[in-house]
């Protein structure tokens, strides 16, 4: 008797946005699954939908062939969310299995970096400022500043830092004062760790290592 392997379709999952994004964007997702080769299977015999655990609709397929599926989410994602699909087909030996698939897209507070006159700058001057998403609370970047201050703040629930340094190493953590605001960001009174530079200084193009 040959034995048969039960060979597995090959089913891919994505959502319209995906990945790290800004608090305070709106994204209508629409889920797609896609069958790329059937495998042993009989036949794609439903597609569950999920905005993180709660089912928003079960579509019945019973597709024989590969293709592609969509369900578009009936309200807005404003907030970081895992979607998945429950794909179930019926296998060579008649009987039904499931594969769960996920997505996730995650919203981030944004942290501010640049240069400032003053030793406390003002929640709209830091605002001003190049932003990023503060998905931690370290990164490298560049300063220009002419008779000016290096600041750098983001939110203080990522914690404080533990060393600044320049490019070449050096620690510079001594040379900040580190401070606390409260900014509006999204709708939302958020409490950040501001660090800026205790004295004026003019750089250009200095690299500095938050971590």
């Amino acid at each position: 008797k040959l034995l048969i392997s039960e060979i597995a379709p090959t089913i891919a999952f994505s959502i319209s946005k995906s990945g790290n994004v800004a608090k305070g964007g709106s994204y209508t997702e629409t889920l797609t699954v896609n069958v790329s080769n059937m495998g042993s299977a009989k036949k794609i015999k439903t597609i569950a939908w999920y905005e993180g655990n709660t089912l928003k609709q079960t579509d019945t397929i019973d597709s024989t062939t590969t293709g592609s599926w969509t369900f578009t989410m009936p309200t807005a994602t404003t907030d970081t969310t895992t979607f998945k699909a429950v794909v179930t087909y019926t296998k060579s030996d008649n009987n039904d299995t499931s594969v769960t698939k996920t997505a996730s897209i995650t919203f981030y507070y944004n942290k501010f970096y640049g240069g400032v006159d003053d030793l406390e700058p003002t929640e709209a001057t830091v605002e001003a400022l190049t932003s990023a998403l503060a998905t931690g609370k370290g990164g490298t970047y560049s300063f220009t500043v002419s008779n000016g201050r290096i600041c750098y703040a983001y939110p203080k629930s990522l914690g404080a830092l533990t060393s600044i340094k320049d490019g070449n190493g050096f620690s510079l953590f001594d040379s900040f004062t580190r401070t606390e605001q409260n900014y509006t960001q999204a709708g939302d009174t958020v409490a950040y760790y501001r660090y800026v530079l205790t004295d004026a200084t003019t750089v250009s193009s200095y690299s500095v290592i938050f971590a």
